[in-house]
């Protein structure tokens, strides 16, 4: 499946960081694994694995990481879905305009 690109206008408003929290929460918040984010997210591999560590040092995300088979999955936490919420709204409002 082809990796997505964002559109100027959005990179504008949103850092990749702001965009993988979009994406998680795009994904439904929970159990989120890693590995579809990097496949389905419009931020660059590289990007991902730099900001979920980022985000999640920052009280964003938890990160709870299976030893076998070595799943990684992130579930937003309330401060990090709060801010999410107002980045969505922010992007819905942006593209009314």
């Amino acid at each position: 499946m082809p990796r997505l690109r964002r559109s100027l206008d959005r990179r504008l408003l949103f850092t990749e960081a702001a965009e993988l929290l979009l994406d998680i929460y795009d994904a439904g918040g929970e159990n989120v694994p890693l590995s579809e984010l990097v496949v389905k997210s419009k931020v660059g591999r590289q990007s991902v694995y730099k900001y979920y560590r980022i985000l999640a040092e920052k009280g964003l995300l938890e990160v709870v990481q299976e030893t076998f088979p070595g799943r990684i999955y992130l579930t937003l936490t309330p401060r990090g879905k709060e801010i999410a919420e107002h980045l969505k709204k922010i992007e819905e409002l942006y593209e009314t305009t």
